[in-house]
């Protein structure tokens, strides 16, 4: 009900061979006015099948409207999918690239009530079982990249990669996220309140002006699948900023020009070292 009305049209082609069977389609599925042609193809074999999916880009007008946690004002919507199947027909193994480019201006993810304005989403995920399994065994992100907008009008990218994996009803996971760019006095805008520990606070009130660049942000760590004992194995920032200005110990006035590295070990500890600035 959320989205209306679906209408599709296609085409189907199938062969049978001496190995198996090959399909292809060609579909067209239209909702609200917004047209999307959608190519698969379907290869059968005794060992296992696999079926590949493409989604020409296609406009979203005010599709996303309907999407909780987005607001977009339309955009360009395109990827592929490749699928393995069991004789049984249970998965094994998917491949997923995806790319999302939001036209009119960038559109609002919401995370944590904190909206991020996002011009462009990008993904590459894998995932495997194990047979006879339809948990999946492993999650690989290749590569989500993401380019954020703030307020003054500064883009920034933001690539992360990581890896989910399961052995019995434990799920370890391991991710690092590297920012290219960004103004200090934008900081706050992407780092949401609830997810900056005591260290967020410091740096937001006591690190304006300049830009940091080449931030990379390590994190690993443990659940279980019930989603009960999580444990955080490794957390680590390094951020490198330049042309900072920096109150150190107030009502002394803060040093200006600073170049800086600031790391974190945890939510909570944080050390910026500061190799040049004046005061």
């Amino acid at each position: 009900a959320r989205f209306g009305t679906i209408e599709a049209r296609g085409t189907l082609d199938a062969t049978r061979t001496a190995a198996g069977f090959e399909g292809a389609a060609q579909l067209a599925v239209t909702q609200g006015g917004i047209t999307a042609g959608i190519g698969a193809i379907a290869t059968v074999r005794n060992s296992a099948t696999t079926v590949a999916i493409t989604v020409d880009p296609v406009e979203l007008g005010t599709l996303l409207a309907s999407v909780p946690h987005v607001a977009g004002t339309g955009g360009v919507l395109g990827g592929t999918a490749q699928l393995t199947l069991s004789p049984a027909l249970e998965p094994l193994a998917l491949r997923l690239d995806v790319s999302l480019g939001l036209g009119q201006g960038p559109g609002q993810v919401v995370l944590d009530g904190v909206p991020v304005r996002v011009e462009r989403l990008s993904t590459t995920l894998s995932a495997r079982w194990d047979p006879g399994d339809r948990r999946p065994a492993q999650i690989g992100l290749t590569r989500v990249t993401a380019t954020v907008a703030a307020a003054s009008g500064a883009r920034s990218t933001a690539e992360l990669s990581g890896q989910l994996t399961r052995v019995g009803e434990q799920v370890t996971a391991a991710g690092t996220l590297r920012l290219d760019r960004m103004a200090l006095a934008d900081l706050s805008q992407f780092w949401p309140e609830p997810w900056g520990g005591h260290a967020r606070p410091w740096i937001v009130e006591n690190i304006v002006g300049g830009v940091a660049h080449d931030g990379v942000v390590t994190v690993a760590g443990r659940i279980n699948t019930d989603g009960s004992a999580p444990l955080i194995d490794q957390f680590e920032v390094r951020l490198l900023g330049d042309d900072l200005s920096i109150a150190w110990l107030r009502p002394v006035p803060p040093v200006q020009h600073a170049r800086a590295i600031l790391t974190m070990a945890g939510p909570d500890l944080i050390e910026v070292s500061v190799p040049t600035a004046r005061q």
